[in-house]
């Protein structure tokens, strides 16, 4: 069967807001504040941050999902608390780059939600995630109880918004490429057999921090305590990285963002005026903390960069460079996740059309990109298709072949 997807590149025109405007933050108005009700831009560099929505100055709309219901929301008119725009603080934020939306949870409610990085006087609530994450007991999730709470969630590679509990065993993803998203469970993490006693799972170890997702299509947690796990979406295995190396006890990590440059930005909640950076993602656990005066206490960063995607116009990791010089190349090759990443170097432009074809030369899954001159990447789904050898042929608007690649899925 033959699937034609039109795709948008996470790395388009819209790629590049986020980066050129800073990184989105959770933060409270002031240093050593720890209300959790305000998400803004900012720079890496402290220089500048612009507040893009001050919970408690709310003036919106909240529009639910499911019912189309639209309701008008102020503090001086709040008819339940649960409807200002952070509620009760938010400590998981994500950015998807395609839509202009960022996405949030709740803490202790669940709800997620997102807006429109053109109109932040409107939220839209899609659910409560607790109504598809099965939960352990009937004990209400609260301060006393913080295992089911919704620290981490990111955009991967293949354009979900991934979301993760502290515990680690409420792992889900959002469709955002839909009118209406829906939450979907995933189920619980895995640990890697290797991992020894360092377990996903542990409250003292592995329990909040940020999460990023990786152009191959993996996941990083970086926990609050200082640990990193790589988690494979498809599989549900965490594994064990190692402690980060160069940061203060107290510097608890709450937020993580990879930067446009390909290095990782860390931030505190218990710590302002500085953040730890990742220079070379090769190297994760290595860690350089840097004095930011500008910078406020955090309880969450998103971007809309992917880890390993980007570091001075090429690509992190092990892409498969084409013959010659035509700028396209393919991660992972084999492909064992379900998915790969096509990568378009700096330069080319104008609508491409990218076809998969199995060894006979039909066409079983085809997809369109409109290309501007920057680094690009789509990522293609191959899990409905049968393990073998295929080729990726790539043409241009005049239907001239640029490139063709052997792949094989396992």
């Amino acid at each position: 069967m033959k699937a034609t997807i039109l795709l948008v590149s996470l790395f388009s025109t819209i790629f590049t807001y986020a980066q050129k405007n800073g990184i989105f933050a959770v933060t409270d108005t002031r240093a050593g504040g720890a209300s959790w009700l305000n998400i803004s831009q900012v720079m890496p560099d402290g220089s500048d941050t612009k507040f893009l929505i001050k919970g408690q100055e709310f003036n919106g709309k909240r529009v639910e999902l499911k019912s189309s219901e639209t309701r008008s929301v102020s503090l001086q008119n709040l008819a339940d608390i649960n409807d200002l725009p952070l509620n009760s603080g938010v400590a998981a934020l994500a950015f998807d780059p395609s839509h202009n939306r960022l996405y949030y949870s709740t803490m202790f409610s669940g709800d997620i939600r997102f807006v429109n990085l053109k109109d932040m006087n409107t939220y839209f609530h899609i659910g409560k995630v607790y109504d598809v994450l099965p939960l352990p007991n009937t004990a209400p999730i609260n301060g006393n109880n913080q295992g089911p709470v919704i620290t981490r969630m990111t955009m991967g590679a293949d354009g979900y918004i991934y979301g993760l509990s502290n515990n680690g065993d409420g792992f889900f993803r959002v469709s955002s490429r839909v009118k209406n998203p829906v939450i979907e469970n995933l189920g619980r993490l895995i640990d890697d057999p290797a991992n020894g006693n360092i377990s996903i799972h542990t409250g003292c170890t592995s329990w909040g921090g940020d999460m990023v997702g990786a152009a191959d299509g993996s996941l990083y947690v970086f926990s609050m305590y200082q640990h990193v796990f790589k988690v494979n979406p498809n599989t549900k295995v965490a594994t064990y990285m190692g402690m980060l190396k160069g940061v203060p006890g107290d510097f608890s990590v709450n937020g993580a963002a990879v930067q446009e440059n390909g290095s990782i930005i860390l931030s505190s909640a218990a710590v302002a005026s500085k953040i730890a950076v990742i220079e070379d993602p090769a190297n994760l656990t290595e860690v350089t903390l840097k004095q930011n005066p500008g910078w406020l206490n955090t309880s969450d960063l998103a971007s809309g960069n992917l880890l390993f995607a980007k570091k001075d116009g090429a690509v992190f990791g092990e892409f498969e460079r084409s013959t010659g010089n035509s700028g396209v190349g393919v991660y992972p090759n084999p492909i064992t996740n379900g998915q790969i990443v096509v990568h378009f170097k700096e330069g080319m432009s104008g609508k491409h059309t990218l076809d998969l074809l199995d060894i006979t030369g039909a066409s079983k899954q085809q997809a369109f990109v409109n290309l501007n001159g920057q680094p690009q990447r789509i990522t293609l789904r191959t899990g409905i298709l049968a393990q073998g050898i295929y080729l990726l042929r790539v043409s241009d608007g005049g239907k001239k072949e640029v490139e063709t690649i052997k792949v094989l899925i396992q």
